[in-house]
This record gives structure tokens, C-alpha cells and sequence, in this order.
């Protein structure tokens, strides 16, 4: 598939919007304040609308080939928050989760999710009007998987019934969804407080409803920014019933932050001698593990430390995340995770 990179926030030109939009608040408070009441209301519905986890649509269920071959479930979302594309020879935007491995009655299978506009899943999910439509989509979620996880997954694919929209726990979906978000999340919420430091405190409300203008400002500056050239750009084409050709591209909502040094080794406990995988991250200039944000899965860890560092980790072996632990060395600034792995 072809894989493409959003460049970085527009941000000078965000901020002259915010401003912009300050300015207007203020004015409209002194002028018309039954305007500027109606005016914050009517935002803070729109950004708790733009703000709400993406929505399960339909459930593929395939199989994974490799790296093991196990029944697997593809859960379509449709999510505000993901931008449509703006003409038809632009790429489809795309957000995905990493693999889960879940158990229940019917046994071990493999789950994972795709989020993509409100727009495309109606135009292409589950009642498009053209059946090739609709494969199509299902076709590019799965090119997507594979180059994102480096897996192998058949294309012989069945549409669960209606009543099954997804596998797993949505409550885990939507929070794999929201750990993509953290960062650039947590960078809007600093920048606007250094605007209401620059230009004086909102009145109660607006702040709330000019964060959220602000993430759709910045989403949309996001979407036509320059292409990131560390990543190669691959061409993936599928055919529509239209006949016209049609790209996917990786939404990446975080601001690029470097990456530590960081070494994974795999070794025995000395009390239970089951297999634990430690990972050490060298963090200069952090002084608390408590300056770190932490994420761990089963399978995969994110940490993020808001303007100095940004690291993802797919994890080798499934892991037990409750019986995890994190250390942090003072004198070297290193940052220690001991998880023991489920046999």
C-alpha cells in the first residue's frame, strides 16, 4: 500500500487564528452577550460532537496468515475526527490500533481497528450502494494492517451481521484510539494556555470551545502540510467503481518528538524464574518517573514525555501489564519497565 506522512502542525497560522478568534469573543461579549452565550454553547456541542471516541460500523472477520496463523476480526470505525479528503484525487485518511490477542468461549483470535471519516463510511461501508465500493475500503484497511503490523492477511473476508459490529472490548478501542491522540492532545491544551497567559483568561466556557476549534484547526492544517520525508512514499492504487484511482494515508495527530535510547533484552526472574522482558529508556534531563506518560498493552508500551520525548515499542511476547513495573534511576536518568510475560 502506499504509505504517506502528514507534516507538521501549521503553527504560526494557528495561532494568528486563535488570536483572530479571541478577539472576536471579546468584542461579541461587550457588544451582544445573548450572541457570544449562544455562540459558546453552540461550539461546546460541536467540539463535544468532534470530540466523542470513534463509533464501531462493521466487523470483517478474516484470518491472519503470519506471523501464526489465527482467526482475526477487522473492526471498521467511523470517526468525526478524522478529516475527509479534499477532492477525489487525495488520499483517504486512515487511523489504526495495534493487534490484540483476545480469549473468550469460542477460543483465542486476533482483533485490531481501523478508524476512517464519517463521509467514507457512508459512501463505502456496510450500505454503499456499489458492492465494489465497499470491498474497496476493506481492501485498503487491510493493505493498511499489513504495512503498519508487517503481517500477512488473507483476502477472503466475511461482513459479520449488523447485530456484531465489533470484537473485543470497546471500551480497550476506544482508549487504543485515544493513546494516539495523547500527545498532540496534551501540546494543544499548553499552547492555549500560553495564549490566555499573552492575551487575558476567556470567559467561562470559551476556553473549552476554543481548544476544540483549535484541534480542528490543527488537524486541517495537519492534512495539507508538506510530506515528512522519513518515510518512503510507496504507491498503493485500488479501483473504485468509478474506475478512479485511490490512496490511503496514516493520520498522525502527534507533534515529532525525539526518540530516546533506549534496549529491550528478555531475562529470568530470580524468584518465579518465568521469562521477564526489561526494557531501559535513557531519558537526559528528565528527573521523575513521574514527568512520564505511560502506556502499556500486552503487546506494545508508549511513553511520552510532553516536549522532550516520544517512544513506541511493539513488545516480541504477550506480557502480563498488571504485574508490570517502572523504576526510575535518579542518577543516570534511566527509566527501567520489568513485565512478566504470560506463558
Amino acid at each position: 500500500m502506499e504509505q504517506m506522512s502528514s507534516g507538521k502542525y501549521d503553527t504560526e497560522s494557528m495561532m494568528h487564528q486563535a488570536q483572530h478568534m479571541w478577539t472576536m469573543l471579546d468584542e461579541m461579549a461587550t457588544s451582544n452577550p445573548q450572541a457570544y452565550r449562544e455562540f459558546i454553547n453552540k461550539q461546546l456541542q460541536e467540539g463535544r460532537e468532534q470530540m466523542a471516541p470513534p463509533q464501531p460500523h462493521m466487523c470483517i472477520k478474516t484470518n491472519l496468515l503470519k506471523p501464526l496463523p489465527v482467526t482475526m476480526y477487522i473492526n471498521v470505525c467511523g470517526w468525526k475526527r478524522i478529516p475527509p479528503p479534499k477532492s477525489e484525487e487525495e488520499p483517504v485518511s486512515v487511523m489504526g490500533t495495534s493487534l490484540q490477542t483476545v480469549q473468550d468461549q469460542s477460543g483465542t483470535f486476533t482483533t485490531i481497528s481501523v478508524a476512517f471519516n464519517l463521509g467514507i463510511i457512508e459512501k463505502f461501508g456496510r450500505n454503499s450502494e456499489n458492492p465494489a465500493d465497499r470491498d474497496t475500503l476493506i481492501q485498503l484497511s487491510m493493505d493498511y494492517i499489513e504495512e503498519q503490523q508487517k503481517v500477512k492477511i488473507s483476502r477472503i473476508y466475511e461482513i459479520l451481521d449488523d447485530s456484531i459490529l465489533y470484537k473485543g472490548d470497546l471500551s480497550d478501542i476506544h482508549a487504543s484510539f485515544a493513546v494516539k491522540n495523547k500527545s498532540s492532545d496534551k501540546q494543544f491544551e499548553n499552547n492555549l494556555d500560553e495564549l490566555e497567559k499573552s492575551c487575558g483568561p476567556l470567559a467561562a466556557g470559551a476556553k473549552d470551545s476554543l481548544l476544540n476549534q483549535l484541534k480542528n484547526i490543527a488537524v486541517s492544517d495537519n492534512q495539507s502540510g508538506t510530506q515528512s520525508t522519513t518515510r518512503p512514499d510507496i504507491s498503493v492504487l485500488s479501483t473504485n467503481g468509478a474506475g478512479k484511482s485511490v490512496l490511503i494515508e496514516e493520520i498522525n495527530t502527534s507533534q515529532r518528538l525525539p526518540v530516546p535510547k533506549h534496549e529491550l533484552s528478555c531475562v529470568k526472574s530470580d524468584a518465579s524464574q518465568e521469562d521477564v522482558l526489561v526494557l531501559n529508556i535513557m531519558l537526559p534531563n528528565v528527573h521523575s518517573v513521574a514527568e512520564c506518560e505511560l502506556d502499556i498493552s500486552e503487546d506494545d508500551i508508549s511513553m511520552n514525555v510532553p516536549t522532550k520525548y516520544e517512544l513506541y515499542v511493539k513488545l516480541p511476547r504477550i506480557i502480563k501489564e498488571n504485574d508490570s513495573t517502572a523504576k526510575f534511576n535518579k542518577k543516570n536518568s534511566t527509566l527501567t519497565l520489568r513485565m512478566p510475560v504470560l506463558r
